[in-house]
């Protein structure tokens, strides 16, 4: 179960996590899910848990460039290009983020089933100290953080459509992130922008 101590949504977010409401415009953020629609390879991956392989509660797709290849939860994802649309939300999210990111993990959440346990991005294709921005489509979700370690404090935000949220250097080393299950809850996309170490 996902607590929260404090940080209740609108307050304090932990240090270098930034929450841009309506970064996307309604239109923008509806002509950007239409695409998605459209994307055909969101999968259910497998991750091996307790000796057998069960499905992630969650679909998957991965973008980016010829070569830039994401080993995550044990799948190895290869980059076969990114589309045009997709380049350019990409490049104004680095924009405002002031960053340079290379690559998107696309996630989708079918509904409030699907969720994704507490974790860190620190993959070592991601470099030492990234940072990765969050663009959140279709159904409002509560995106919660804490300290590592049992007893460090924890926040959550409610992140909605159009909704761009940045974790800056420092974070991942400090702090782990997951999607609780929501009794109801439509379908969310969750565009994650990632740096690229190649040869890492």
């Amino acid at each position: 179960m996902i607590e929260q101590r404090r940080g209740a949504l609108g307050d304090e977010l932990p240090r270098g996590v930034e929450h841009k409401r309506r970064f996307l415009c309604s239109r923008a953020a509806a002509e950007l899910s239409a695409h998605l629609r459209r994307v055909n390879s969101f999968a259910v991956r497998e991750i091996r848990m307790f000796g057998r392989l069960v499905p992630m509660p969650r679909e998957t797709a991965w973008f980016a460039p010829p070569g830039m290849d994401y080993a995550y939860s044990g799948h190895l994802h290869l980059g076969g290009g990114v589309p045009r649309w997709l380049d350019a939300v990409r490049a104004d999210v680095a924009g405002a983020c002031g960053a340079a990111f290379a690559s998107i993990l696309a996630t989708r959440y079918r509904d409030g089933a699907d969720a994704v346990a507490w974790h860190s991005d620190q993959e070592p294709e991601l470099g030492s100290m990234p940072t990765v921005a969050v663009l959140s489509l279709g159904a409002t979700r509560d995106l919660c953080f804490r300290e590592k370690g049992k007893s460090g404090a924890r926040w959550k935000v409610a992140l909605a459509e159009g909704d761009l949220l940045i974790m800056r250097p420092g974070v991942q080393e400090r702090l782990q992130h997951a999607v609780p299950r929501r009794a109801q809850a439509g379908t969310r996309v969750s565009l994650s922008f990632r740096p690229f170490e190649a040869g890492r």
